[in-house]
């Protein structure tokens, strides 16, 4: 992405944006207030995949395919396999009785004001002439980077995922 530019540059671009972030905040609002643990895992889903179009909108590929392979294809498929092998899915679940709205108001009102500052000042035409980019070639660098540095927590992820798999399948099992 070039560093001092804005999204006005294209009415369609600005249109489609604020539908993507509509949804991402009706769909998370879904997730957060839905009684059916099911359906919740399901606007997570959504959530995700509209998380994934803000990146192709902010030229961020990579990390769009990233977030659908990983989160869509691997840990919501996991959340939904867990959620279908456990006790009483028919039934569903308990009404949520969240105890601290005051206190989740109280964190959320500022994080929206802050959201809204800074969108605001993101509308301001940037004087400064700066046309570099960030990386010249960020996928060959990213890559490079996930291989050489950071091998090893991508793999004690891995095998926490897998634990954590196999002790919910063998929780669940029928003895």
């Amino acid at each position: 992405m070039i560093l001092g530019t804005t999204m006005d540059s294209n009415p369609v671009i600005n249109i489609v944006f604020f539908m993507l972030s509509l949804m991402t905040i009706i769909v998370a609002f879904g997730v957060i207030r839905s009684t059916n643990i099911f359906r919740a895992a399901l606007f997570l889903m959504c959530s995700f995949i509209t998380i994934a179009g803000l990146l192709i909108l902010l030229n961020a590929e990579f990390l769009a395919a990233i977030q659908i392979i990983l989160n869509i294809g691997a840990v919501s498929v996991l959340i939904l396999f867990s959620i279908l092998l456990s006790k009483n899915v028919e039934k569903g679940n308990p009404s949520n009785q969240f105890k601290y709205q005051f206190l989740s108001l109280v964190v959320i009102i500022p994080i929206i004001l802050i959201a809204c500052i800074s969108f605001i000042h993101t509308w301001i035409p940037d004087t400064t002439n700066s046309t570099t980019t960030i990386y010249p070639s960020s996928i060959v660098e990213m890559a490079r980077t996930m291989l050489q540095r950071y091998v090893l927590p991508f793999e004690i992820a891995s095998i926490l995922l897998l634990s954590a798999m196999i002790g919910a399948l063998s929780l669940i099992r029928k003895r």
